[in-house]
């Protein structure tokens, strides 16, 4: 009987976890650099992410993201809104750009002046070198967390795309039919 309790015991924790995200995604797949389309319980939950840490996402664009495209310097989405636990606003459609370079460019910027620091020793070697060694020093890895990028309507979204000269061929390739 104490085995029984036991297993259900365990199985239960396991199940918990999962759901907190503990044991991995329902739903993962890399896009580029550090992005990510994830879903954590529930297909509905389909959302942009920006990996920033080993196990941490910070999101882009919420669920439910439906359909994606990418090239090297951009990423475009369509999104059906959902507040949980309500399902997807299927007869709602938003459109986002996000601009990669824009991203990496915010990136570095924000770890070489969060993480580095700098000091000048009062101690010197035997050679008048600081005894601290270099003067600047990365410290930390930042979770950087890039602004959200903004949500258009299809029309908005077609200027802006002409705006910034996206090339025709950057299409939504990928799509979720489950979710469109």
């Amino acid at each position: 009987m104490k085995e029984l309790q036991r297993l259900i015991l365990i199985l239960s924790v396991g199940l918990i976890l999962k759901s907190c995200g503990g044991f991995g995604f329902l739903y993962q797949k890399h896009l580029t650099d550090d992005v990510w389309l994830i879903a954590v319980d529930e297909i509905e939950q389909m959302s942009v992410s920006l990996k920033v840490s080993e196990n941490g996402y910070s999101g882009l664009i919420d669920e439910t993201v439906f359909a994606v495209g990418f090239n090297k310097n951009y990423l475009i989405a369509k999104q059906h809104p959902r507040k949980f636990p309500e399902p997807p606003q299927k007869d709602s459609t938003n459109y986002y750009i996000i601009d990669l370079n824009k991203i990496r460019q915010e990136k570095a910027n924000f770890i070489s002046k969060i993480d580095t620091i700098k000091y000048r020793s009062v101690y010197k070697d035997i050679n008048g070198k600081d005894s601290l060694g270099k003067e600047n020093v990365q410290i930390t890895k930042s979770k950087y967390v890039p602004d959200s990028p903004i949500k258009m309507s299809y029309d908005e979204y077609l200027i802006r795309r002409k705006k910034i000269n996206l090339p025709d061929d950057l299409g939504f390739n990928y799509i979720l039919d489950d979710l469109r």
